[in-house]
């Protein structure tokens, strides 16, 4: 998959006119004013994971579910099941996702009504999404999130699925707002009571 690129820029702070010299200035584009804001981008990269060079890095992004779900994951993604992307810029991996394409039940899925459907025939399943804390809100996530459902549409899927906690309200306006539809609302046995949000993408 060719690796889609992205300008992203990064608002570091507010500074006074004094403080910054005027090839400065013309180096950040501020106008005159009594305050600035300036900036610096940075080019962001949406590629395949690569094991094991990317190991480290996206270990620190995982929660102790996905830690404790890695070794049946490496399976997932070894035999085409599912797919896994990063973005990063200058090697530095800045958000993760994995999607399944084929339902296997040796992953370690609680088998319920949606587990099997949500991931086979013309379904795929994000299930995880992770970007660094302090990458948050600069667009990663949603390069991210676009660039799988382009590589799940190549693999001939139809509908992309995941689900999000109803209480995660900047989850729910992120998908919300990058066109994914609310199905319904589930409360699953593996999560213990939580309540869930189904949302859906169609790649059509």
């Amino acid at each position: 998959m060719r690796a889609d690129r992205v300008e992203i820029t990064r608002f570091l702070g507010r500074f006074s006119a004094q403080n910054l010299q005027s090839a400065d200035q013309e180096t950040f584009g501020l106008v005159s004013s009594s305050n600035y804001w300036f900036s610096y981008s940075m080019t962001v990269s949406v590629r395949a994971l690569d094991l094991p060079a990317d190991a480290n890095q996206v270990q620190c992004l995982m929660d102790d579910s996905d830690l404790c779900n890695s070794p049946e994951l490496l399976k997932c993604l070894a035999s085409g099941d599912a797919f896994s992307l990063v973005a990063d810029t200058d090697g530095i991996v800045l958000g993760w996702l994995v999607v399944h394409t084929n339902f296997r039940p040796e992953y370690g899925w609680v088998v319920d009504a949606d587990t099997v459907r949500l991931q086979s025939d013309g379904n795929a399943y994000l299930e995880i999404i992770s970007v660094a804390i302090d990458s948050r809100n600069s667009g990663v996530g949603t390069q991210l999130i676009r660039a799988a459902e382009h590589k799940a549409k190549s693999l001939g899927k139809l509908n992309l699925w995941l689900h999000v906690r109803d209480d995660n309200a900047g989850a729910i306006r992120f998908y919300e707002r990058e066109q994914w539809t609310y199905e319904y609302s589930v409360t699953p046995d593996w999560r213990d009571g939580q309540r869930m949000r189904v949302y859906s993408k169609s790649l059509i």
